[in-house]
């Protein structure tokens, strides 16, 4: 992956180096790319970097080009702490108590990326639902940190089969797929936006990677295209009742559509943020 990043000039320092890379993420539906060095393109739906948020703050600010139209609020931040600075900061949830953040209202289709940096206490959990339940059997999706389920969508309108309940999963692959707690470490998925991600067609249409190297994991599709939703997604809690990120540090979230971007192109962003992290 090294040859990804530019070189730079020795004057240009961190903020150099980082800026080159930032240029390199794209996303979004109309598949362009960065509008410049050290810009992220504009058709993320949400960048949220711990160095943006303070103690005791109610409001996580996004990133300058996330979309500004999503504000992500803390729910009882009291005990959560902050250790780092700049691009390596880190937000420090407590070891008890229901403490998450909540962006409210929030469009996602089925096929996203989703990257993420934290460092695992309890499993770490990211879902959109609409509060009286979880994506389980509410239009949503959940991105897990666990050993069992890596990524769940519902969908009103798909199938009921292989699922009683509408919900497709991509399951781990027998071992905790983000299974380091004391280290700083990328965990990533990819779905791609249009096409069927059953077993057979998973190496094109989804992905799975700690840092830059892919993960086992297995399949209950099939996963069609569909319709986006908007729902409020909880950060650090499923549905705001369970599985709270106790003793764990979150460090950066990035979601953006898959539509117009290659696993290749996705692979690209990973690594960005893992070479962001110093892993």
């Amino acid at each position: 992956m090294k040859d990804l990043w530019p070189k730079q000039a020795p004057i240009q320092g961190m903020a150099g180096l980082w800026g080159g890379i930032q240029g390199s993420l794209t996303a979004g539906s109309s598949g362009g790319g960065a509008t410049g060095p050290g810009v992220y393109p504009e058709t993320n739906i949400l960048h949220l970097e711990a160095q943006n948020w303070s103690t005791g703050s109610n409001t996580w600010t996004q990133s300058n080009n996330s979309n500004s139209n999503y504000t992500t609020t803390a729910t009882n931040p009291g005990t959560m702490s902050k250790s780092g600075s700049g691009d390596t900061a880190m937000i420090n949830w407590p070891n008890t108590g229901t403490q998450y953040f909540n962006t409210a209202n929030i469009t996602l289709p089925v096929g996203i990326q989703v990257i993420c940096a934290w460092k695992e206490g309890d499993p770490f959990i990211i879902e959109q639902s609409d509060g009286s339940g979880t994506a389980n059997s509410h239009p949503g999706f959940y991105f897990y940190g666990d050993d069992s389920f890596i990524y769940g969508c519902y969908r009103q309108n798909w199938s009921t089969s292989p699922t009683s309940q509408r919900r497709h999963i991509a399951g781990g692959g027998g071992s905790d797929w983000f299974p380091d707690s004391n280290n700083i470490a990328v965990g990533a998925f990819y779905m791609s936006a249009n096409g069927d991600a059953t077993d057979g067609n998973k190496s094109t249409t989804t992905a799975v990677y700690v840092n830059n190297s892919t993960v086992p994991y297995n399949l209950d599709g099939p996963f069609n295209s569909d319709s986006e939703v908007t729902e409020n997604m909880y950060i650090g809690s499923r549905n705001g009742v369970s599985i709270f990120f106790h003793g764990g540090s979150l460090a950066e979230i990035w979601i953006a559509k898959s539509e117009n971007i290659t696993l290749s192109q996705f692979q690209t962003n990973v690594a960005a943020m893992v070479t962001k992290q110093g892993i």
